[in-house]
């Protein structure tokens, strides 16, 4: 029951509207036919029982002028004296003392009086496979028990019935059919605002569903709509405002801390105490650095005021200088670093803008990688796209926290210790995106943890296609040693 609820919310509406108008329409029709049924019942018995009285009242009034009264009391009846209205009716006749004075040849020893009901109430029994109803009736002379087929009125209720039966499943397609049609039309302007509304992006705030012209609940609810948009762009606008803002504002006294501490630093007898307070007074200058102008880059993303000049180039050259600069990070901590790529890779993108991708991932690869582990990058074209994969060793990002690796101030690892604000991946996205590529992350677990980045080999490559149709085993990494 549990599973067919939820079945049924995942319907569409208009599923749910055309199903709703068989089942209504099919339920009225199947009411409607059952009382209708049930009255055609009652009226043809009434008819049956109608003529059943006519036929007992006047069969013994034929009786009571035509049977022979013998002198013990009794009467004879034949064949001949019964009226023309009953000649073929299986009927049986007693005198006043119960005696039985005529019964129907077709009866032998059958008894209809054992059967028969008492007087002013009707019976039914079979005789051969026939349905028979049984009437009472009486006279001061004689007591008579006549018996009507009912083969007649069980013909007629069958074809009633299983025409009614035959139609209601063509009326109930037809309702669907038209409840199909009606929801159909009845929601196209839903359709036609939820269209509308996806248009509606960061990019084209400002846009707003058109209003109907009619006055009904859809002009309303676009009006809802468009004044809950209105209340979103003003709060949209306020956040991106305030973030540039904040961001431009803390620049410059960040940069005079930073030059400060520097001209400190340089400073002619300071104390080791002095020093080591000064350094990481400078570290902690350079981050505030570096988180405004992560905001502020950010917030222009926001804003769809990215600077980005994609050109046709030969990433080659980008990927070495990026992975030459993670050597030098890597070396550090022991880690083994390895590239492969053709001697020509094609991209339309911002040169600057990929290269700032590159070292965002290849820093994270060694900052969350472990003393003697290893990075691999490798890169290649597959189909319109450029594809750079960048691998590492080190602990998974949990399963939990994967959905969420590309959200602002999100840390794939919780680790707070680890130097970082959380943004590098979002702003990395951000920008591939702008150059209409993508980063994703592809695997996380105890072997390796992989990003891809993708960037068009081509101008209008087209939509990129999310499902990767590459072989597993082309895009997996060299075993570990």
């Amino acid at each position: 029951m549990k599973f067919a609820r939820l079945r049924w919310r995942s319907w569409p509406l208009r599923a749910k509207v055309a199903l709703a108008c068989a089942l209504v329409a099919g339920g009225t029709i199947a009411v409607a036919f059952v009382s209708m049924f049930l009255f055609l019942q009652a009226e043809m018995l009434d008819v049956v029982h109608q003529r059943m009285d006519r036929e007992g009242r006047e069969t013994l009034w034929e009786l009571d002028r035509k049977a022979l009264r013998r002198s013990d009391g009794g009467i004879t009846v034949t064949a001949e004296m019964l009226p023309d209205s009953v000649a073929n009716r299986l009927l049986e006749v007693f005198d006043a003392e119960g005696h039985l004075a005529y019964r129907s040849p077709q009866l032998h020893e059958y008894s209809l009086d054992a059967v028969a009901p008492v007087e002013g109430r009707f019976a039914d029994f079979t005789l051969n496979g026939r349905n028979l109803r049984l009437g009472h009736y009486r006279s001061p002379l004689m007591k008579l028990i006549i018996a009507t087929p009912l083969g007649t009125y069980d013909a007629t209720m069958k074809r009633i019935f299983w025409s009614a039966a035959i139609a209601l499943p063509s009326i109930i397609l037809l309702s669907l059919a038209g409840g199909i049609w009606v929801a159909r039309r009845a929601l196209v302007p839903v359709q036609e605002i939820i269209d509308a509304a996806q248009s509606i992006t960061a990019e084209e705030f400002e846009r707003r569903i058109p209003i109907p012209t009619s006055e009904d609940e859809l002009r309303a609810l676009t009006e809802v709509l468009n004044r809950t948009f209105d209340r979103l762009e003003s709060a949209y606008k306020l956040a991106i405002r305030f973030s540039a803002d904040a961001s431009h504002q803390l620049k410059t006294p960040v940069t005079v801390m930073r030059m400060t501490i520097e001209d400190l630093l340089k400073t002619q007898g300071l104390t080791e105490a002095h020093s080591v307070g000064l350094n990481d007074l400078l570290h902690q200058t350079r981050r505030l650095s570096s988180l405004a102008e992560a905001l502020m880059l950010l917030a222009r993303a926001d804003a769809g005021a990215l600077e980005i000049r994609t050109v046709e180039t030969d990433i080659r050259s980008l990927i070495e200088g990026c992975v030459e600069d993670g050597e030098l990070l890597a070396e550090r901590r022991g880690v083994t670093v390895q590239f492969e790529c053709p001697e020509t890779l094609l991209a339309v993108a911002d040169p600057s803008r990929v290269e700032q991708v590159l070292l965002n991932l290849i820093e994270n690869a060694v900052k969350y990688n472990y003393n003697g582990g290893m990075i691999y990058l490798r890169a290649f074209r597959y189909g319109k796209w450029a594809r750079i994969i960048v691998s590492n060793t080190g602990n998974p990002i949990h399963p939990d926290r994967q959905p969420f690796i590309f959200d602002r101030f999100s840390r794939g690892d919780g680790n707070e210790d680890v130097a970082g604000h959380g943004l590098g991946l979002a702003i990395a996205r951000e920008l591939a995106a702008a150059m209409f590529g993508d980063l994703a992350l592809l695997r996380s677990d105890e072997e390796w943890t992989e990003f891809e980045f993708i960037l068009p080999a081509v101008r209008g490559a087209g939509a990129l296609q999310k499902k990767r149709t590459m072989p597993l085993n082309f895009l997996a990494p060299p075993p570990r040693r």
